[in-house]
């Protein structure tokens, strides 16, 4: 009923919570915030498929509230609802990512939390949202590597915004 990664994921994430250690008693190489997030949705939702694909069911939902928020202060609402059915759409299509937990849907709520608190700190003086949202593209990081992507491209976007903030007196 899983997937070949996802019972593999779901087995070391079961065995971290029950006292292995990650790295010495279990060999992988991934992150291990890949393996805690299985970890959690397996204790909670129970050590099986169903539990597996009740935390992608969270996640996706959670990464499509995160997403239409983003795209609704970007734009308008109806745009917003029509960008989120698309998105919906294909992180459902089998073709594209599918009803299989991989790690690209599961760093997609940390993912796009940070994106949308980055939106929002650039549009408003609450500096510590930055914070926040670097943490939270860290925490996708953790889940996979590639979304240190996102991380650079924050601090390339940052780093004239910042002059907002503190700008540069004339001399």
């Amino acid at each position: 009923p899983l997937e070949r990664d996802e019972g593999g994921f779901a087995y070391i994430g079961h065995w971290m919570f029950n006292g292995r250690h990650l790295y010495s008693d279990m060999l992988d190489s991934k992150l291990p915030g890949l393996y805690t997030y299985y970890a959690f949705f397996t204790s909670v939702f129970g050590l099986h498929a169903s539990g597996v694909h009740i935390g992608l069911l969270i996640a996706n939902v959670v990464s499509a509230i995160c997403f239409y928020s983003l795209v609704r202060k970007m734009y308008d609402s109806l745009m917003a609802a029509i960008a989120t059915s698309i998105f919906l759409l294909l992180i459902l299509s089998p073709n594209v990512v599918g009803f299989a937990s991989h790690a690209t849907q599961l760093l997609s709520p940390f993912l796009l939390g940070g994106l949308l608190l980055f939106w929002n700190a650039l549009r408003s003086d609450k500096t510590y949202l930055f914070f926040i949202s670097g943490l939270l593209i860290g925490l996708a990081f953790t889940i996979k590597q590639q979304a240190v992507i996102f991380g650079l491209l924050l601090a390339v976007i940052w780093w004239p915004a910042r002059l907002r903030w503190y700008p540069v007196s004339g001399k």
